[in-house]
C-alpha cells in the first residue's frame, strides 16, 4: 500500500513539474525594456517589429515563460523574439505558431534547448503585432 501511495505522489509531482511555468525565464525577460520580434515568411522575407510598450512586453514575458513543453518535434520557426535591457540582448526566443502540433517557443536554458507552449492567446498577440 505504501509503494502505491509513493508511486501516485511521484507521478503527480512529475505531471505538475512538466506543466509548470519557466520562472527562471520569466525573471530574465520580465525586466526587459524592449523587444524585437522578427517574422520569417516563406518567401524569404523578414519583417521586424520593435516593442517598447511595457504592458505588451509583460504580456510577451508571461506568454514565453508559460507552460513548459517537450520540443522533440522539429518543425522549424516562423520567427523570433529578442528581449533587450539597456541595448543588450538578455534572451533570444524562437517560435512556431503556424503548425498545429508545433506551437511552441524554444530557447536556450543552461546551454540546452528548452520550450514552452505557444498558446492561442500568444499567437493572437504575435499576429496582431506583426500587422
Amino acid at each position: 500500500m505504501m509503494n502505491k501511495c509513493f508511486l501516485f505522489l511521484t507521478t503527480c509531482i512529475v505531471l505538475v513539474a512538466c506543466h509548470s511555468a519557466d520562472k527562471e525565464l520569466n525573471a530574465i525577460v520580465i525586466n526587459s525594456d524592449s523587444a524585437a520580434i522578427i517574422y520569417y515568411s516563406p518567401a524569404d522575407t523578414v519583417e521586424t517589429r520593435i516593442i517598447r510598450d511595457k504592458q505588451i512586453l509583460d504580456k510577451l514575458a508571461d506568454f514565453v515563460s508559460a507552460e513548459k513543453t517537450d520540443h522533440a518535434t522539429i518543425c522549424g520557426y516562423n520567427g523570433s523574439i529578442h528581449f533587450f535591457k539597456q541595448d543588450s540582448v538578455v534572451q533570444d526566443i524562437y517560435f512556431n505558431m503556424y503548425t498545429a502540433h508545433c506551437n511552441y517557443f524554444i530557447y536556450k536554458k543552461d546551454g540546452q534547448p528548452a520550450a514552452t507552449v505557444l498558446s492561442p492567446e500568444a499567437k493572437q498577440l504575435l499576429e496582431s503585432l506583426g500587422k
